[in-house]
């Protein structure tokens, strides 16, 4: 893998600190506070690189690693929090609602789930995705993001999608979370090219009629949701978890893939 020159990663942090540190402004996080977070973020990578290197961590591997004082690193040393888990594992069980056929009806389209009870329907769901996640909390959610009705027989999905619009925290979460794939997706792109690169394009135009908003916005959602469902689609037939037999005979450790789009319309004071 090729090294990148320190002075063209310095330039990219200018730019890419930009939103960042913009949020930060916004929500008077001041200097002071931001670099704590950054001795602490610091110390999580150096330790993440030491163990993928299959070498012990120690404090003074870390410090000598990150820059970051021995007796900062005692300190920092604290569990990372999990920011947007929760959006990741709800956006799963309404994907496997959809798809897995122990949830769906004989034509094809999602049951209405029995909840409440511990061997519920809703309940088996959320434990497929994640055994150890709370389903009253993805119950709650859900209902939160009228992405479901609670009926007579049960609970009916009415969206198709979960993207979580009210949830700060969780929407931070995602976008700390698309950022690193993004920024994994360059980096490898530029260093250690492959025959077939990782996907990263985008699309602009800077002289649009304002009169086109309300159709680009429709268009943005529609168009990038229907790739998803092809994504999704493709992607369950070479998961393990929706096709056990795949593990017959295998102990090969699993991929991961990640398949992100995003769109925005901005207006000129923006």
């Amino acid at each position: 893998m090729a090294v990148i020159e320190k002075k063209i990663i310095f330039k990219f942090l200018r730019l890419a600190l930009k939103p960042i540190v913009r949020i930060c402004v916004r929500n008077s996080v001041l200097l002071k506070s931001f670099i704590e977070c950054l001795k602490e973020t610091y110390v999580v990578v150096a330790e993440e690189e030491l163990i993928k290197q299959g070498t012990k961590t120690t404090d003074s591997r870390i410090s000598l690693m990150s820059g970051v004082h021995r007796k900062d690193i005692k300190r920092l040393h604290t569990t990372e929090l999990k920011l947007g888990e929760q959006t990741n594992i709800i956006t799963k069980v309404v994907d496997r609602w959809q798809n897995d056929p122990a949830f769906l009806t004989k034509g094809k389209k999602p049951k209405i789930l029995s909840y409440g009870e511990e061997n519920s329907d809703f309940n088996q769901l959320v434990s497929l995705v994640h055994k150890e996640f709370n389903p009253a909390s993805v119950l709650f959610e859900l209902e939160r993001q009228q992405t479901i009705e609670k009926t007579n027989k049960g609970l009916k999905l009415k969206k198709k999608e979960f993207i979580p619009t009210k949830n700060i925290s969780e929407g931070l979460g995602l976008l700390a979370i698309d950022s690193e794939h993004l920024y994994n997706v360059v980096e490898e792109n530029i260093t250690d090219p492959k025959p077939v690169p990782n996907l990263h394009r985008r699309t602009y135009f800077d002289n649009i009629d304002p009169k086109a908003l309300p159709e680009l916005r429709l268009w943005l959602m529609q168009e990038g949701l229907k790739m998803h469902k092809k994504a999704n689609e493709l992607f369950q037939k070479h998961d393990r978890d929706f096709n056990p037999d795949l593990t017959c005979n295998d102990d090969s450790k699993p991929l991961r893939v990640v398949f992100g789009t995003f769109g925005k319309v901005y207006k000129e004071d923006e």
